[in-house]
């Protein structure tokens, strides 16, 4: 009982001794041994019966779907968060959804590239339901192809010397460019192009650059050409450039 208070309910910390499968079998022990109703169970527990559901409903689903939930996100054994579960077992359950379904949405949420996410899978369940003419695959195609492709960036932010600052605004008013071209300009000396995706400077001591990934891996190594620490990185940059 105490593993499993600690591993159901909202208010769990840290690391859960038992898996949502284990969970779901705990409580299907407990209603076999003690005969009691789900909500008796649940309030033994601490939770709503319908948590208690959504850990049951695990059992709904194919035998070797049983283990493979975990809390928490994908991760690269192969196991799905558990809040898809109570999304796929009843439809499931219903026969709306085949074993290959399953499968499908296995791999979609596994995928390395551009993985689905829970919401996804859920607006693909969602064009099933609206759209009973429709397939599955054919639901997933469209549901998907409005995810645009995510590329990751990179936010870091370090101090910047106020007197920096108002040379570059002091620049910026005699050449009638802002600041922000200015700084662009000076960087592009430094990192490879296009790698600066935005910048901004923030209460006049604080700089926030937004790199791809390119210029992100380009910043380390730069400090480290330079001879300086990362956070004197920018600084340095711009004594260099005469300010």
């Amino acid at each position: 009982m105490a593993e499993l208070k600690m591993s159901i309910g909202t208010k769990s910390h840290g690391d859960r001794p038992l898996t949502p499968v284990e969970v779901a079998r705990a409580i299907q022990d407990l209603q076999k041994e003690t005969k009691e109703p789900l909500e008796k169970i649940a309030d033994r527990l601490g939770v709503h019966k319908d948590t208690c559901n959504m850990f049951l409903s695990i059992l709904d689903l194919p035998n070797d779907w049983h283990d493979i939930w975990r809390f928490g996100q994908a991760d690269e054994s192969g196991r799905l968060p558990f809040s898809m579960a109570s999304r796929l077992a009843p439809k499931f359950k219903k026969n709306l959804l085949s074993k290959n379904d399953l499968d499908l949405l296995k791999g979609a949420a596994l995928d390395p590239k551009m993985p689905a996410r829970r919401d996804d899978v859920s607006n693909i369940l969602t064009c099933i339901s609206k759209n009973p003419e429709k397939t599955l695959e054919k639901c997933f195609e469209e549901i998907m192809n409005l995810i645009p492709e995510r590329i990751p960036a990179f936010v870091f932010i370090t101090d910047i010397k106020p007197e920096f600052v108002a040379e570059l605004k002091s620049r910026s008013e005699k050449i009638g460019k802002p600041v922000k071209e200015i700084i662009l300009e000076i960087f592009s000396h430094y990192f490879p192009t296009n790698s600066v995706e935005d910048l901004r400077i923030k209460n006049e001591q604080y700089i926030q650059i937004l790199f791809n990934e390119e210029g992100h891996n380009a910043l380390y190594k730069l400090a480290e050409d330079e001879g300086t620490v990362l956070k004197n990185l920018i600084n340095h940059i711009f004594i260099k450039e005469g300010f």
